[in-house]
Parts: C-alpha cells; sequence; structure tokens
C-alpha cells in the first residue's frame, strides 16, 4: 500500500504537469510572465505577481472596438483566453476595468480559464506551504 506522502508527491507531479499545460495554452509573449506565478511563492508573493502579471496584459491587450458616442472606453480582448463580454452589442471587455474584472473574476464576471487555473495551483502550494509551516 502506497503511503500518503506518495500519493502527495505523485500529486505534486501530476500538477506540475497540468500547469505545464495550462501555460503552453496561453500566447507565446505571455507565457514566461505566467510561469513567474505560481509555485514556492507564499499568499503575499503571488498577490503581487498577479497584479504585475494583469499590469503587464494590459499593456498587451489589442483594442477591437473604438470609443464611440455609445463606449466612452475602448475594449479588448482577453489576449490569454480570447473572450470578450458576454454582450451582444460590444465586442471585447471594456479597457482597463471589464478586463481586470474577467481576469480577477470578480464583479461576477467570468474569470479567464488560464488565470483561474493559475489561482488555482498557486492556491494548492500556498496551502502547502501552511500546513508544512504548522
Amino acid at each position: 500500500m502506497r503511503s500518503h506522502e506518495n500519493i502527495i508527491e505523485d500529486l505534486k507531479e501530476e500538477l506540475q504537469v497540468v500547469y505545464n499545460e495550462v501555460l503552453e495554452l496561453a500566447p507565446q509573449a505571455f507565457q514566461e510572465k505566467l510561469s513567474l506565478c505560481s509555485f514556492n511563492a507564499t499568499k503575499q508573493e503571488y498577490i503581487l505577481k498577479k497584479k504585475e502579471l494583469i499590469d503587464f496584459i494590459l499593456q498587451k491587450v489589442e483594442i477591437c472596438q473604438e470609443p464611440n458616442d455609445y463606449q466612452v472606453s475602448p475594449r479588448g480582448y482577453c489576449p490569454l483566453c480570447y473572450r470578450g463580454a458576454d454582450n451582444a452589442y460590444d465586442e471585447g471587455f471594456i479597457i482597463s476595468e471589464g478586463l481586470i474584472r474577467h481576469l480577477k473574476g470578480s464583479h461576477g464576471a467570468r474569470q479567464c480559464t488560464i488565470i483561474k487555473a493559475l489561482d488555482k495551483i498557486a492556491q494548492y502550494y500556498i496551502n502547502l506551504q501552511k500546513a508544512k509551516n504548522a
């Protein structure tokens, strides 16, 4: 029978594989920044890295709809998952607030699938560190 430690090590290895596959789903321009966000970080470190990542993403977003009489802010699709707001009348997300909400999954916005996966992996490692330190 396998020990709990062996099972945990196997799960950590599987999680690393999933993490690498998630990174490969992201556009090449974002893979390095994404790779800095997850493993071996405290909660505070992860929050800071994620903020840096969001700032980087906001710099890279391409405008798909310019402001007009109806819309005062430009709009753009998420450069990681290529989603836009669930709105039949507009393209993309409002830059920057709508895109930030999408990346964070806040205010009822559907979170970017790549960032969501990163968050879950980071949370696992943060919890693991807490358990080791307890």
